[in-house]
């Protein structure tokens, strides 16, 4: 498809444009400052103070407290499969407990990695996702046992932008010692983050979804937690920290327009394509939502057919065999939102003609 000038982009759940201060802070680390902090020499020890520099916006963001320790992964399937190996070996082996907790609907990385832990001895087992689009407190208790081992969730559902509500678990796996592991990446830099009242254990996050670089993400550790991620990564990227320092100083910075701005074109998109086609449905819209993003139902067209006829046109989506998944950002404007709104519209009734609503 040739490139189009007019291109409405809402798939920010799955990744986001870099920002270019992003670029221009990761640039000196491919020209200047290329060698590795592990060196002996100057080339690499005159990194060590950038590296501190660049730890502080990504502390700042989680509102940790000091002794909490970070580490740069590769991406935020990267983070999260060391965090699921090391769990593996850090508790199932030592103790036998060999149970993974996950939501029904997880990450593919979560579900790719209960198939392989499963052939090494780990019982995964999913927890059913309620009428809320979240995990109810008595399916929780329901699911764990004395040899669950670790609890992943994802703070914000990627899909639907549900957020889920986290006192009730925390404090059950504290109570029975177990590890809660949070994927926040659709939900950082849009709600806040708060270390101390949150209390998992382990963090991870993508950077990609934060305007910042491709092949970046994190893992943030409790401060007494010892496990076997604390290992040498090969040469630091202190290009790719430097970005993602950028990318959540600036995600901070952002977040009141995020709840606000962004949320108001998020509304006024559900509104316009409403209000043109009623029989859409808005998932979960009387839910806690991350302000960014919204899933429609359009019963009369399959989600793939009208993905199809939408990426056509210009508007970037995603779906899934149910419904569409739109993700604004900071840069979504409201002549693209407009657009966005007539786009659907008509693909949707071109669509519900040609179907006649079996689908």
């Amino acid at each position: 498809m040739p490139h189009r000038v007019n291109t409405v982009y809402l798939d920010n759940q799955t990744t986001t444009r870099p920002s270019d201060l992003v670029l221009s802070q990761m640039l000196p680390f491919f020209t200047d400052h290329w060698g590795v902090p592990s060196a002996p020499h100057k080339k690499g020890q005159e990194l060590i103070p950038f590296i501190h520099e660049y730890l502080q916006p990504i502390f700042n963001l989680f509102r940790a407290p000091e002794g909490v320790k970070f580490l740069l992964a590769h991406s935020g399937a990267d983070a999260i499969e060391k965090v699921l190996l090391s769990s593996f070996f850090d508790v199932t082996f030592p103790t036998g407990k060999n149970q993974l907790l996950a939501p029904v609907g997880s990450d593919r990385i979560v579900r790719r990695m209960q198939r392989h832990l499963e052939d090494l001895g780990s019982l995964p087992k999913l927890i059913p996702i309620g009428s809320h689009g979240v995990v109810e407190t008595k399916d929780f208790i329901e699911a764990v046992s004395p040899r669950t081992a670790l609890v992943t969730f994802s703070w914000v559902n990627g899909k639907t932008g549900v957020v889920q509500p986290l006192k009730d678990i925390q404090k059950i796996c504290q109570e029975r010692g177990i590890l809660l592991h949070l994927d926040v990446t659709h939900g950082l830099g849009k709600l806040l983050y708060d270390w101390g009242e949150i209390g998992a254990d382990i963090v991870t996050f993508s950077g990609d979804h934060l305007h910042g670089p491709k092949g970046s993400g994190g893992i943030l550790l409790r401060s007494d937690l010892k496990c076997s991620l604390h290992t040498e990564q090969g040469n630091f990227n202190c290009a790719a920290l430097a970005g993602l320092a950028q990318a959540l100083k600036e995600a901070d910075e952002a977040m009141d327009y995020m709840c606000l701005e962004v949320a108001r074109l998020r509304d006024k998109l559900e509104a316009g394509i409403l209000e043109s086609c009623p029989d859409v449905k808005v998932l979960f819209d009387k839910e806690e939502r991350a302000p960014h993003l919204s899933a429609m139902t359009f019963p009369k067209a399959d989600p793939e057919a009208l993905l199809y006829a939408l990426h056509r046109q210009g508007v970037f989506a995603s779906a899934d065999e149910a419904a569409l998944t739109f993700g604004l950002s900071r840069f979504s404007t409201d002549s693209e939102v407009e657009r966005a709104i007539a786009i659907v519209t008509q693909a949707y009734r071109q669509l519900s003609l040609v179907s006649g609503g079996l689908v």
